[in-house]
């Protein structure tokens, strides 16, 4: 069985390739709002975490039409992965947008918190990306889908109505 994993996939994660954060700064301005020295050595840590969790979707991992090992849904621009297992990017933020609108689970809150620390960590081209993917992917499937894979597409967390 393990042989036969081995020469017939490729392993998990492949699908995606660390980016770099050009124009990172290391000392954001939030920091000098926070005047206690722990707290702010804290919040320094924390944002340092962005340039681990940047990433960009790697073609050559992707299906091309005669050979498919995946089910990632490639991404046009570069996104943050919430981290540890996992490896995707978190598809929850619009939930929060229209909840007043739509019923929704109120847990999805994932993307809303990643792009208000992105903002907060003055990483604009970072947010416009993560937007630019939701957009894509509404165009794509109608609906931004609940997860980064195939399957997830089947199982949309929200389709906007007309209005929006």
């Amino acid at each position: 069985m393990l042989q036969f994993v081995d020469n017939n996939f490729r392993g998990e994660g492949f699908e995606l390739e660390a980016e770099a954060l050009p124009d990172f700064n290391a000392d954001p301005p939030f920091l000098n709002n926070v005047k206690d020295p722990l707290p702010r050595a804290f919040a320094r840590v924390v944002h340092s975490y962005w340039t681990q969790l940047i990433r960009g979707t790697n073609s050559s991992t992707l299906c091309d039409g005669i050979k498919c090992e995946s089910t990632f849904i490639p991404l046009n621009h570069t996104f943050v992965v919430p981290g540890g297992r996992f490896r995707e990017q978190c598809k929850r933020f619009w939930s929060y947008l229209v909840s007043r609108r739509l019923p929704q689970n109120t847990d999805y809150w994932d993307s809303f918190w990643i792009i208000e620390g992105l903002i907060q960590s003055q990483l604009f081209d970072i947010v416009n990306d993560t937007l630019q993917n939701f957009m894509d992917e509404i165009e794509s499937f109608g609906f931004i889908p609940n997860g980064g894979r195939r399957y997830c597409a089947s199982l949309p967390s929200l389709r906007l109505p007309p209005e929006y």
